[in-house]
């Protein structure tokens, strides 16, 4: 966490503006793997969902991914192979205890398993959707493409990436790309905004009504302005040991 990097200077938010640019329900900052499933589920779900991307296609580096994991199980494919760690069926409990023996019990157990018992439907809700060719081996997801030999491993989640973006803009998702989350708008206490530059260099500021979602990593260290090197460091540690 050398302070010299032009990263580590903390990005402070910014007072609401007399008047917005653009308002949704939810704003997503980082459109890559999770940021665009985050994005396409919410607007299934009748939301209007702005999703911003500072590269110039969603994605990000879940395109090279070689597969899509969820360690633990609980989903419809996995339970058809009887997968689960560490037996079947799957027991958040015993997955818990596990996890925490080998990250010296400094696991989070109420998100972990509130995690655990989300991933089951969550990989059901993927999996679901128009263009997911994936194929289950246990614990992970290959595309159908990939296991045949038809698409390179190097972007083996590049198939679904699309597919999935393809979900999104059906459901009227607004994605914009090349738009990099400047700033949040905090107002309270409460996060309600970003403040995003787009591709014209033109600073707008996005009211989002019911929260912001952040999926980019480089916010980590960013929304932690008075942490400890050490509470910083135990923050990647608790999140390294989470499950995918």
């Amino acid at each position: 966490h050398d302070a010299n990097l032009p990263d580590a200077a903390p990005i402070l938010p910014v007072e609401p503006p007399a008047s917005w640019d653009d308002e949704a329900d939810v704003v997503i900052v980082g459109v890559g793997g999770g940021g665009i499933v985050a994005t396409a589920f919410l607007a299934q779900q009748g939301l209007k969902v702005i999703g911003i991307e500072k590269e110039g296609q969603v994605g990000g580096a879940s395109r090279h991914a070689c597969t899509f994991a969820n360690v633990f199980g609980g989903s419809k494919d996995q339970n058809a192979l009887e997968f689960s760690v560490p037996t079947f069926p799957p027991d958040v409990k015993a997955f818990t205890r596990m996890y925490e023996e080998q990250n010296a019990y400094s696991i989070d157990e109420k998100f972990l398993m509130n995690q655990l018992l989300m991933s089951g439907p969550a990989c059901d809700w993927i999996m679901e959707q128009d263009g997911m060719n994936m194929e289950c081996f246990g614990p992970i997801w290959h595309d159908a493409d990939v296991h045949a030999g038809k698409q390179s491993v190097v972007l083996g989640m590049n198939n679904p990436t699309n597919a999935m973006e393809a979900v999104a803009l059906a459901a009227g998702a607004d994605i914009r790309l090349s738009t990099k989350c400047e700033k949040l708008v905090a107002d309270g206490g409460r996060v309600v905004g970003v403040v995003a530059k787009g591709p014209d260099g033109k600073e707008r500021y996005v009211k989002a009504e019911k929260g912001v979602i952040l999926c980019a990593g480089g916010f980590m260290v960013q929304l932690l302005p008075g942490a400890t090197d050490a509470e910083i460091d135990q923050l990647e540690k608790n999140i390294n040991a989470m499950p995918s």
